[in-house]
């Protein structure tokens, strides 16, 4: 049909969003618009393509339509992929559809809670929440190192806040500890290790992500389980975790395709935007269709 040619064979634009009703097309017309391109762009091969999908089902269920089109399988991933593959500090991480799961069965404690942790709204907060933090930061004591390193506060602060303020805190840590010592890397570990336990915060992600909730900027108090992640925690986890550490980009990706785009909120496609940089998207959805009962799109504009 014409309208789903125009989105197939639209090389102009580098994004497109698709709003299209059940049953017509979308998903289709997605994977004969990657095999397009891939015939189309120079050098784009199938490992420079990720479908995100909802579930390893409708992975399984779409696995045969591009080797039928004539191109090597892309990459498939869920967004609860990308969760388990950037945060290591949890045992265990809930899943999308167990997150909705949990709602159906009646299993959620505090829906006005899980409905602030998935809004656009608390992005504003935990960005405000980490800029307090950059802000109030500094170093108490200066370093002494194996009688050979020694470094003032004020010089230690000045590092902190100005000559390495370009880098994501952690990485901050890492540039005054390597940048001040060439030797061996046991050593600049150990001098990294002293600097954290100089500061007057202490560096610790699980600690600073617990602390957000016990912040005035969160509007509600809670206390995370150690060990295992709720979906909805995961995923202001793992952006937390971006802003201090840095975000895990990737530049080999060129094109993206998201499909069921209704059931992602703003801090998830905030999160793929800043891994993914340089890519191209596809998005398709339909509001009508949106399964997370927490957040709705009224359209995909």
């Amino acid at each position: 049909q014409e309208e789903q040619n125009k989105v197939i064979r639209n090389t102009e634009d580098k994004n497109l969003i698709v709003e299209g009703i059940a049953g017509s097309g979308k998903t289709s017309v997605a994977l004969h618009r990657i095999a397009f391109l891939l015939y189309r762009i120079p050098n784009l091969t199938s490992s420079n393509v990720v479908v995100f999908t909802p579930n390893k089902v409708f992975s399984e269920y779409i696995s045969n339509v591009l080797p039928e089109l004539g191109e090597d399988n892309t990459y498939d991933m869920t967004f609860y992929d990308l969760l388990c593959q950037n945060i290591n500090e949890y045992k265990d991480i809930e899943n999308f559809t167990d997150f909705i799961s949990r709602y159906y069965k009646g299993n959620v404690d505090n829906y006005d809670m899980v409905k602030y942790k998935q809004s656009d709204e608390i992005i504003k907060d935990i960005d405000s929440y980490i800029n307090n933090l950059l802000s109030t930061i500094k170093f108490n004591n200066k370093l002494e190192y194996d009688n050979f390193i020694e470094i003032d506060t004020e010089e230690l602060n000045n590092m902190l806040n100005y000559k390495y303020n370009r880098f994501p805190l952690f990485e901050r840590i890492k540039e005054i500890s390597s940048n001040n010592y060439e030797g061996s890397t046991k050593n600049a570990s150990s001098i990294e290790k002293k600097l954290k336990e100089l500061l007057n915060i202490k560096l610790d992600l699980k600690d600073i992500f617990n602390n957000f909730y016990q912040s005035e900027y969160s509007k509600y108090k809670d206390k995370v389980n150690d060990k295992y992640l709720y979906y909805e925690d995961a995923c202001i986890f793992l952006y937390i975790k971006s802003l201090l550490v840095g975000f895990n980009t990737n530049h080999v990706i060129k094109e993206i395709v998201i499909d069921e785009a209704q059931d992602y909120n703003k801090l998830q496609y905030l999160i793929i935007k800043k891994t993914f940089k340089t890519s191209n998207y596809t998005i398709l959805g339909d509001t009508n269709q949106t399964i997370n009962p927490y957040y709705k799109y009224d359209s995909l504009e």
